[in-house]
């Protein structure tokens, strides 16, 4: 786990979060071309369905929505998941044929925007996001951290570990116009050498997808839900080479509004990684 004689660190680091930059990019343009497409097929439907109802009635059920949905969010991206035992891990410890690490991490990235946020740290293995939005169309952040491991002699099936906690609360509203709710985790392994991600695991838990309609509202609100989960990956470890191993979480949002009113979503997550393990010893 010593980098003081990885002096190209820094950089291969960077090109990770480049790639994972660009798949939240084209993850992002897939969904805005996908609701593009439905935006004026739905507000023909809405005329025909409230026509009937004037301005002002419109603007005034909107806004009591609105009110409702804006307290809600405000109470999630406030609440914090307490009452979970914590866990320590020394740095490199050898046990049974595996290397337990834990924090403080070598490296993290977050994404965000004006209307959400995304934080890491490393010295107490957390991370978070928090976005919502109110009619403001496609919106995702991401944040994670992981890391570095040197292959010695190398193995063509290095097992890569880790063991987290983690509370979400989301919800999707729909007021005619739809709504999306999206959270992913993964972990994934980064060569250096091979400039490449050398493993990318399935979706792990928490891990959802959900899509609101006409006047329907979904999601795990208020109560939210939590847990402590472990999740594995494999890879093939080259000799005498370096490895980034993540975990890392997304959230995406989709909501509109128009002349009928407006859709909203709402995702709040936390992560706490007590420790990474490389080997052959089960969680």
């Amino acid at each position: 786990m010593d980098q003081q004689d990885h002096p190209g660190r820094e950089a291969a680091v960077e090109r990770a979060k480049a790639s994972l930059n660009q798949y939240l990019a084209e993850q992002r343009d897939l969904r805005q071309a996908q609701t593009a497409a439905l935006a004026a097929i739905e507000e023909k439907q809405l005329k025909l369905l409230l026509g009937h109802l004037s301005p002002d009635e419109l603007k005034a059920l909107a806004g009591e929505r609105r009110r409702v949905l804006e307290a809600s969010a405000a109470r999630n991206i406030q609440h914090r998941r307490q009452g979970v035992a914590p866990l320590a891990a020394p740095r490199a410890d050898m046990a049974g044929g595996a290397v337990f690490v834990g924090p403080p991490y070598d490296f993290g990235w977050q994404t965000s925007n004006p209307d959400a946020a995304a934080t890491v740290d490393l010295g107490n293995g957390t991370y978070s996001l928090a976005i919502q939005g109110f009619g403001d169309g496609n919106q995702s952040i991401a944040a994670g951290f992981g890391i570095w491991f040197f292959s010695g002699d190398g193995n063509p099936a290095q097992r890569f570990a880790a063991l987290w906690d983690y509370y979400d609360d989301w919800w999707d509203m729909a007021a005619g116009y739809v709504a999306h709710n999206d959270g992913r985790t993964y972990l994934g392994v980064f060569g250096e050498s091979e400039n490449a991600w050398v493993a990318q695991s399935s979706s792990q838990t928490p891990t959802w997808s959900d899509g609101a309609g006409w006047f329907d509202t979904h999601g795990n609100d208020p109560s939210g839900d939590d847990g402590r989960v472990s999740g594995e990956t494999y890879f093939n470890a080259r000799p005498n080479s370096w490895y980034q191993c993540w975990v890392w979480s997304s959230a995406s949002i989709y909501s509109t509004s128009g002349f009928f009113g407006f859709s909203a979503s709402s995702i709040h997550l936390n992560m706490t990684v007590p420790f990474f393990v490389l080997g052959s010893v089960a969680l």
